[in-house]
């Protein structure tokens, strides 16, 4: 699955909870994600595995 930044992604443990992928590093298997909505104007980013990463459903 192809990720780019700014996608919408699910954690394959937490699908209900819905995070804005920010940056990738494929070389070294991770993703930096945000909580989405954000709720303000700096949301802290985390680092993930992108193996747990599923691509988001649509809203609406």
């Amino acid at each position: 699955m192809s990720f780019q930044p700014g996608a919408l992604v699910t954690l394959s443990e937490n699908p209900d909870c819905v995070l804005q992928l920010v940056n990738l590093d494929e070389a070294s298997g991770s993703a930096w994600v945000r909580p989405w909505p954000l709720v303000q104007a700096h949301a802290e980013t985390f680092t993930v595995c992108l193996s747990d990463l599923d691509q988001a459903q649509p809203v609406g």
